[in-house]
């Protein structure tokens, strides 16, 4: 716990942090920076508690990375994409929890 109702997990390639306070709906908000380099966040909201996947496509279509997939509590969530192994590109993230399927585009440049 960092404070302020911050939790904060950590993994090799991925960084969550999930931050206190209730949305009334799901979201999927667009990645930051975009166009990024290396590394950018996407920010994620969950109206309760439940599961969430999010995973990467590149835009043939192909599977690049499972960035959450877990259950989580209620509230807003932050994970890190970290792309330092990925060609530049156009690439598609999907948000999937137990009632919503969200999708965006980010673009990765080198």
């Amino acid at each position: 716990m960092l404070g302020d109702g911050v939790l904060r997990y950590e993994t090799d390639a991925v960084s969550i942090v999930t931050l206190s306070g209730v949305p009334n709906q799901s979201a999927l908000e667009q990645n930051f920076p975009n166009p990024f380099h290396d590394n950018t966040a996407i920010r994620y909201s969950l109206p309760e508690d439940g599961h969430v996947r999010i995973d990467v496509y590149n835009v043939a279509g192909q599977h690049v990375a499972v960035l959450v997939d877990a259950e989580q509590g209620a509230g807003w969530h932050t994970v890190e994409f970290d792309a330092r192994d990925h060609a530049s590109g156009v690439y598609l993230y999907r948000l999937v929890t137990d009632d919503t399927i969200t999708h965006k585009q980010m673009l990765l440049t080198k």
